[in-house]
């Protein structure tokens, strides 16, 4: 995955717009995105100094044991650091009985 310099991610995270709903398919609810772990409500823009973003989203019963679920990590909005919707990085999650999925960009 070619990644953006230091600088250019640092300004695409500051100006990155997220509509967390929208971008989980089916199986997935109560999708919480923040600059905190464990938070009740959703952010919807970080700045460059925001040291970590957080998602957590519970998983329903169309999500299977076995499954695997990718989280990507996008910037939809850079302010013209990046293109729009440029994928900053992702991560691949194997179900287990778990039925929350938790990851973190930093």
């Amino acid at each position: 995955m070619q990644r953006l310099p230091t600088t250019l991610w640092a300004m695409a995270l500051g100006f990155v717009i997220v509509n967390a709903v929208s971008a989980w398919g089916d199986g997935f609810e109560n999708v919480i995105l923040s600059s905190t772990k464990d938070a009740k409500e959703s952010e919807a823009t970080f700045t460059t100094d925001t040291p970590k973003i957080f998602v957590q989203a519970h998983m329903t019963d169309a999500v299977k044991s076995g499954s695997t679920v990718v989280v990507s990590w996008i910037a939809v909005d850079t302010g013209g650091a990046a293109p729009p919707n440029y994928k900053i990085d992702e991560v691949s999650l194997h179900v287990i009985l778990a039925n929350v999925i938790d990851s973190a960009l930093s």
